[in-house]
């Protein structure tokens, strides 16, 4: 069994457009095999240890083992606690892959825009209730 450490995990993340990796104290070598039968062929397939770097698990909101971390071109496309069956663990890769991320990132910096127009908005708002106090 082969554990990333954290410097590894940034460094590996940056280096490869996909990234499947599992944060588990047990073994997870089969899912990782199967993982690395899908993947295309420049994926990080790795497995954090959670006890050793909480730290990873609590970057990406993740609370509990075993967890599922999947990236594309550094960008989080699915984060959660589970164990996938082969199957599962098969269809998320695929349909991974499969997604436009020029689009992706659209729809990201769109809802980031969005986002920071309603911050302004309450700021405003906020101001002009403390001016008519």
């Amino acid at each position: 069994m082969s554990f990333i450490s954290a410097d590894a995990f940034h460094q590996e993340v940056i280096k490869h457009e996909l990234a499947v990796v599992f944060f588990a104290q047990r073994d997870m070598s089969a899912l990782l095999a199967q993982a690395r039968k899908i993947a295309v062929a420049d994926a990080l397939c790795a497995q954090v240890n959670p006890a050793q770097h909480p730290e990873l698990m609590q970057m990406f909101g993740l609370e509990q083992e075993p967890a599922l971390l999947i990236m594309r071109e550094q960008v989080v496309l699915y984060a959660e606690a589970c164990e996938p069956s082969f199957d599962t663990l098969e269809t998320l890769l695929e349909r991974v892959q499969a997604l436009d991320m020029k689009a992706v990132r659209d729809d990201i910096e769109a809802q980031r825009a969005k986002e920071a127009l309603e911050i302004r908005s309450v700021c405003l708002t906020a101001r002009r209730r403390t001016a008519s106090n």
